[in-house]
């Protein structure tokens, strides 16, 4: 019986020693950014001990997908199992944005409290100087030059007693609002924070005491990134500036801090299972209203940011966010390599994302793309010309769906959107209004009339268009216009002289295409005449 004590102790004794728990510290030093979701990469530094060795590490972000999981090998170590857990017990890491606004908000309360406490002892002071505002006793006569000394001694004192009070007050008054900012912000970054965090323990065997790397990678879900553009142009006859934007924005609970982003047009949470048909069974269809993805996702957005406002020229470069003296602009430094299934944009230089939810633009592209320039016109509508840039080779540059601003001439003009995903082989995007076009529409009074015959009554509208170049180069510009459908028997549509123009006729649009040269005008016109029962009333004739 003690022999069996003694090899059973023994044996423990030997596993318990061939046993190796750690728990070191690990940083993130490399993220990969999808357009939904995100893979991390965390690193470690670990001393193995000959035999089993327990690895467990902490703090990490609690949306881990379990099943991207994955332990880089090493020749030092044997994997035997990885294990994914969420940790209810510890709280997650707060980041240093909500560290910074907790020191913040106490440092503004201890002011706050200082000041309330100033503002009790003037007020004691001005009690005790008020206590004792007599000046003589039950027995003695005041004198008028003692009346006069203590009178500005009083009103000295209490002046400067009011003056600090007021001060005080005011000064109570903003680190009030402040603090309420602040409270603000904080509750907004706490409730974005995760409220537990997770730990991945990974058991090792190793064949020798060593110290060795250790390289996790998993896929996080509260991640992502889209795409924005700056179109930008200052002459009609240059190419188009394009500045292609990664927007990426992370909500993990933990701060990226210099780390080596990649950016990928992929989305691993999207099934990547091939699809199979089905019976196809004939149903009666309702129409209803559908919104796109990205709209909604837009929408969502509306509230963070004011368009305008953001990109005025006037108050701020958008250029000298991506751009170091040094190192030039960030696209510069960004590589593209394109897969079978996505396209990734590795970024050289080391990028901070903090988690609070909010969008970081990283510039990952600076194209010059050829362009035909050309304006077009609805004088029905609005008496401008708005000009147009037609993007060709633009294939070739790897583009998603985003939302463009544009900028002619060092200003603002509004915004576009670019769908590289549309089957044709140019993107159009408007430069806005170009007032140097002069455009007139005017109704031709001597050609328009009414006239009843029996019960039916004609209408006959005519219409003359000027469209005057005062540019110092040629403009090449489509005009359109309309002439009425009908679609009932009893109203018939027949279409006058259009002059220097076509006409569709299934949709009753008009068009010339003109060629100005600087400071040439040429005038187009059009007619119709409407036939209809006298009885009936017509809409806009």
């Amino acid at each position: 019986m003690k022999y069996i004590l003694l090899i059973t102790f023994t044996l423990t004794l030997q596993f318990g020693l061939s046993q190796n728990t750690l728990t070191p510290e690990s940083s993130i030093t490399a993220v990969s950014v999808f357009t939904n979701g995100a893979q991390i990469t965390r690193t470690a530094s670990i001393s193995l001990k000959n035999g089993e060795n327990i690895i467990t590490l902490k703090g990490l972000a609690q949306d881990i997908n379990s099943n991207s999981l994955n332990v880089a090998g090493n020749p030092n170590y044997l994997i035997k199992s990885v294990k994914h857990e969420r940790n209810f017990l510890e709280d997650a890491a707060k980041n240093s944005e909500l560290l910074s606004l907790e020191s913040e908000l106490k440092d503004t309360e201890f002011k706050l409290g200082t000041r309330s406490s100033l503002e009790r002892v003037y007020i004691e002071e001005k009690n005790l100087l008020m206590a004792n505002k007599s000046i003589k006793g039950e027995n003695q006569s005041l004198l008028a030059e003692d009346l006069k000394e203590m009178a500005a001694f009083y009103r000295e004192h209490l002046e400067e007693l009011e003056y600090k009070l007021l001060e005080i007050n005011q000064e109570k008054q903003e680190l009030q609002l402040k603090k309420q900012k602040l409270q603000q912000q904080l509750n907004k970054n706490r409730s974005m924070l995760n409220s537990y965090s997770s730990e991945i323990e990974i058991i090792l065997n190793a064949t020798k005491n060593v110290n060795a790397p250790l390289e996790v990678s998993y896929i996080v879900s509260s991640a992502g990134w889209f795409a924005t553009y700056d179109v930008r142009t200052s002459e009609v006859n240059k190419p188009i500036q394009l500045v292609y934007k990664a927007n990426v924005s992370q909500s993990t609970g933990l701060d990226w801090s210099d780390v080596n982003l990649t950016l990928s047009s992929g989305n691993p949470m999207v099934n990547g299972n091939k699809p199979s048909l089905e019976p196809w069974y004939m149903s009666v269809y309702n129409a209803g209203l559908v919104y796109g993805a990205y709209k909604l996702q837009q929408s969502n957005n509306l509230e963070d940011r004011e368009r305008k406002d953001k990109y005025e020229e006037s108050e701020m470069n958008t250029d000298s966010r991506f751009f170091n003296s040094s190192l030039g602009y960030t696209s510069q430094l960004t590589e593209s390599v394109e897969s079978l299934v996505s396209v990734e944009f590795k970024i050289s230089i080391p990028y901070d994302i903090p988690s609070n939810g909010e969008a970081y633009e990283v510039e990952i592209q600076r194209s010059e793309i050829n362009s035909d320039y050309s304006y077009y016109a609805v004088p029905s509508l609005e008496t401008t010309a708005f000009l147009l840039s037609r993007l060709t080779d633009w294939s070739e540059l790897n583009l998603l769906p985003g939302d463009a601003n544009v900028f002619f001439q060092g200003s603002f003009v509004g915004s576009s959107f670019l769908d590289p995903y549309s089957t044709d082989d140019t993107l159009d995007i408007s430069l806005g209004k170009d007032k140097n076009i002069i455009i007139s529409r005017e109704k031709m009074e001597e050609f328009c009339k009414s006239s009843n015959f029996g019960g039916n009554k004609k209408t006959t509208r005519a219409y003359k268009i000027t469209v005057k170049n005062n540019k110092s180069i040629p403009v090449f510009i489509k005009v359109e216009d309309q002439v009425p459908i009908s679609q009932q028997n009893d109203i018939s549509v027949t279409v006058g002289e259009i002059i220097d123009g076509s006409l569709n006729e299934k949709t009753g649009i008009i068009t010339w295409e003109l060629n100005l040269a600087p400071g040439e005008a040429k005038e187009v016109s059009f007619s119709f005449e409407v036939k209809h029962p006298k009885k009936m009333k017509i809409a806009r004739l």
